[in-house]
């Protein structure tokens, strides 16, 4: 039986790991060693989830 690949796009995985990372913002910060280091890895998550939504509205162009 095979299986059906299905195309996610990018900018749903990233909001998606965003969102488990701000909903689990103890372990997150566990994780990588501090208050500081999440916060830089959510600013930087949050850019990469806009520049797929902008990647997207232009592909759809």
């Amino acid at each position: 039986m095979g299986h059906t690949i299905t195309t996610i796009p990018e900018k749903e995985i990233l909001g998606a790991a965003l969102e488990v990372c701000l909903n689990h913002r103890d372990e997150f910060e566990a994780l990588l060693g501090n208050e500081d280091k999440a916060e830089v890895a959510l600013e930087c998550l949050s850019w990469m989830v806009e520049e797929a939504e902008e990647t997207e509205k232009t592909a759809k162009r």
